[in-house]
C-alpha cells in the first residue's frame, strides 16, 4: 500500500517521486472518456500529488488503486522506499 511520504517510480519513467498527498477515493471519468477516444465505465480509483526527488517539481499520478496499479492500463506505482515514520507536510 503506498502511504504519503514513500518514495516511488513508475512503470513509464526512472524519475523518483516522494507522495506528498493521496486523495480518493474517486470516480472520474478517465482522460480518454473526455477527449473521445474511449467510452469506459468510471472505475474506482486514487489520485496521487507528490515532487521529484531531486528538484521538487510536482508530479501527478491519476487512477492508480491503494496498491499502486493503474485501473484503465498497465502502468504501476512501484514502492522504493517506504515512509520510516509519519511526516508533517503542513502546518494546518
Amino acid at each position: 500500500m503506498i502511504n504519503v511520504g514513500d518514495r516511488v517510480k513508475t512503470t513509464y519513467s526512472e524519475r523518483e517521486h516522494i507522495i506528498k498527498k493521496i486523495t480518493g477515493p474517486c470516480m472520474c471519468e478517465p482522460y480518454t472518456n473526455t477527449i473521445g477516444m474511449t467510452n469506459e465505465k468510471p472505475k474506482k480509483h486514487y489520485h496521487y500529488r507528490g515532487v521529484y526527488c531531486f528538484d521538487n517539481g510536482p508530479s501527478y499520478f491519476n487512477n492508480y488503486d491503494l496498491e499502486g496499479n493503474n485501473v484503465y492500463n498497465d502502468d504501476k506505482i512501484t514502492i522504493i522506499e517506504k515512509t520510516k515514520k509519519p511526516i508533517q507536510l503542513s502546518i494546518f
